[in-house]
């Protein structure tokens, strides 16, 4: 073979591995595998765009995913790029999030942990495949219900392994991940139906000039006094709320912080019971309660509707729904005991605040 044209071939054949290398299958693996993350993650409708500026396309639909807070998760992995993310209180002020994505791809979301009611009730209420690893033994028991009915669940410890991974340079629990990609290709594999979720409200517009009130900072102490921490702060800047954690900013894994267009108290009844000898937070989000919407750097005072666990979650405002800004919207689930403030931006707690105890 002439040389030059085996040079050409040889140029070919590399061309061709490295596409391979850099390609990353959306198919679904098989149960108990696990695939590590690498590349960009892409849905079966082509690669996302690459390029400076380039935005990845939606997913197919929404997949929600919980995610723990415990100190030795962090830092998390993702949490940057959800749509909406719920936060309550799990265990003595330790909390856990239900996550959201549709509008963009995460490549790595974790540690990923187990489901409770509060945030199964949520996942009702959306129909959307829910990715959690295990739960409480009651929890399970209905989850298994659920699921012979059709609820989309997707279980890492129960039967759907091979979408999750674990990082083993993180000690376990605390090192279990999961991406868009791979929920995606478990939902198809398993039949359940890829929608755009609910919007948490669809009322147009702003709120009406002049109304509501100074909300530059926003303070949630799910857990405040002698040793571990569990202070949330949203700092209003540049037209985002940006998320504070025990006074730092809460960055992700790969240095993201978390900025949401919305910030949300819902405020509920929540009670502790002993499960398994360990004392457990119960929230809940059914029925109705009161709520304080932050957006554009003020705070307006409403409602929260959900009367069925298969309802959608409503926030009223008036005569209607809350109008929210675009982008991403963080849901903080508090009890009536929880010493809640906001005020003007640069305010020192307790300076110029309003606030309750629910």
């Amino acid at each position: 073979m002439p040389a030059a044209r085996l040079g050409a071939v040889l140029v070919l054949i590399l061309v061709l591995l490295g596409a391979a290398g850099c390609r990353r299958s959306s198919a679904p693996l098989p149960e108990g595998e696990k695939r590590a993350p690498e590349g960009t993650a892409a849905g079966d409708e082509g690669a996302a765009p690459t390029g400076p500026g380039a935005a990845a396309p939606p997913l197919p639909g929404g997949v929600l995913v919980v995610v723990e807070n415990h100190p030795d998760a962090r830092p998390q992995s993702g949490l940057d790029r959800a749509d909406v993310v719920f936060e309550a209180d799990i265990v003595a002020g330790i909390t856990r999030l239900l996550a959201l994505y549709h509008s963009r791809p995460a490549d790595e979301i974790g540690p990923v942990r187990s489901a409770r009611w509060c945030f199964y009730d949520l996942a009702r209420g959306y129909g959307l495949p829910f990715a959690h690893a295990g739960a409480g033994a009651d929890v399970l028991a209905e989850l298994a219900r659920a699921r012979r009915r059709g609820f989309p669940d997707l279980d890492e410890i129960y039967g759907a392994g091979g979408y999750f991974w674990r990082d083993w340079e993180r000690r376990m629990p605390h090192n279990l991940y999961t991406s868009t990609e791979l929920l995606v290709a478990g939902a198809r594999a398993r039949g359940y139906p890829l929608r755009a979720p609910a919007p948490l409200s669809s009322a147009a517009g702003d709120p009406p000039p002049g109304a509501g009130e100074p909300a530059g900072r926003v303070r949630v102490p799910f857990r405040e006094g002698p040793g571990e921490r569990n202070v949330v702060t949203w700092e209003y800047r540049d037209g985002r709320y940006v998320r504070f954690l025990n006074g730092q900013p809460h960055a992700m894994k790969d240095g993201a912080l978390i900025r949401a267009a919305n910030v949300v108290l819902l405020v509920t009844d929540t009670q502790t019971v002993v499960k398994g000898g360990e004392p457990v937070k119960e929230n809940r989000v059914t029925g109705e309660g009161d709520a304080v919407f932050f957006t554009g750097g003020r705070a307006y005072r409403g409602r929260w509707s959900k009367p069925d666990a298969g309802d959608t979650l409503r926030l009223l405002y008036g005569d209607g729904e809350m109008p929210l800004a675009p982008g991403p919207t963080w849901v903080e689930i508090v009890g009536k005991d929880v010493r809640w403030s906001f005020g003007p931006a640069g305010a020192a707690a307790g300076q110029g605040e309003a606030g309750g105890d629910g």
